[in-house]
């Protein structure tokens, strides 16, 4: 077959097309520092024990490297300097990485003789972390962080006195700072001590001063905890503002979960949830309540019902019958369901 000099050149190209894109980038040798211990860790699909490295000597905090190093063979307690050769991987799996690795040489090897306890390492850090942080422009930020083992996290945030709206964020943290301290995906800092995460500044210092006592979150118990007479009980509403209410212990209660701090109740159809905060002994405070919005045959009840709770600051109680007070005057009045 006889081809014209435009076919020729078309096919030359093509030809040239073909084979630049068949060449591989090129292989990239670079140090890697590994630490002495592993970290459970999540690629998006499956939980596995991750290598904590670092790229540079200079570098302050541990990332997660998601994959092997091929010819590496790792020993916990001890901290390694290699050279390695990175290579991209065209079109990885879904639960692989981009980057392949292998080793090139083993530059040195230093026992670590006894791990220096941390945070990360020795606080069973794993769990959910509720409080009321301060706010600038509003009554206080009531937050709640879960942690899991994974790395993973999820916070949510609502702002009161400016709405009911949750701010929902969940991503991946960071430990740095000798394991002491973790980073979030927006940068927020956080001390993890004992059973709390303590909020830090813009430079990852600890607040002072009074700011100091408010700028907590505590872990909340696996096992509920009733620390007042109230809590982990269902009440049922008997009386609202001195009008008698059928007894119905499916629509009409309320529940106080000791664990959480959350309060759940119901006059109706509609559920109405949000925190609580009981002071002293007998102090008591509703904050951020939220209501599902379906129709119901009496929505004024709820609407005033709601609001009432709003303004109640103290109970009383003698452990049959509940009476959720604004100041000296009963709001509501509930039996104990036994």
């Amino acid at each position: 077959m006889i081809m014209n000099k435009s076919s020729q050149l078309i096919t030359c190209l093509f030809a040239v097309v073909i084979s630049a894109c068949s060449v591989s980038k090129k292989a990239e040798v670079k140090p890697i520092f590994i630490g002495p211990t592993t970290q459970t860790c999540s690629n998006g699909v499956m939980q596995m024990e991750c290598l904590l490295v670092k790229w540079t000597d200079k570098q302050l905090e541990w990332e997660f490297l998601y994959n092997q190093i091929e010819g590496f063979t790792y020993e916990k307690g001890f901290e390694y300097e290699l050279l390695v050769e990175t290579k991209t991987v065209q079109n990885p799996p879904a639960d692989g990485s981009s980057v392949s690795y292998k080793l090139v040489r083993e530059v040195s090897k230093k026992k670590i003789d006894q791990i220096a306890d941390n945070s990360q390492n020795s606080l069973d850090w794993a769990g959910t972390y509720v409080g009321l942080l301060p706010c600038a422009d509003c009554e206080g930020i009531l937050t709640n962080i879960t942690l899991k083992s994974d790395g993973s996290y999820q916070k949510t945030e609502v702002y009161n006195g400016k709405g009911e709206k949750m701010f929902i964020e969940s991503g991946t943290f960071t430990w740095y700072d000798a394991g002491s301290k973790i980073r979030l995906n927006t940068n927020q800092m956080y001390q993890v001590g004992e059973n709390q995460l303590i909020h830090l500044d813009q430079e990852g210092n600890k607040p002072t001063g009074d700011l100091a006592l408010h700028n907590v979150l505590n872990k909340q118990t696996e096992t509920p905890i009733a620390s007042s007479p109230i809590e982990n009980k269902k009440w049922i509403l008997t009386q609202f503002q001195g009008s008698e209410i059928p007894y119905n212990a499916t629509e009409n209660f309320i529940v106080f979960d000791a664990s959480t701090k959350q309060m759940s109740t119901k006059v109706g159809c509609n559920s109405i949830s949000g925190t609580y905060q009981i002071v002293g002994e007998l102090g008591l405070k509703f904050e951020s309540m939220l209501s599902t919005l379906m129709a119901c045959p009496n929505n004024n009840l709820e609407d005033e019902y709601t609001e009432a709770l709003r303004t109640v600051d103290n109970f009383t109680t003698d452990g049959e019958f509940l009476h959720l007070n604004r100041a000296r005057m009963i709001v509501a009045s509930f039996k104990i369901l036994k």
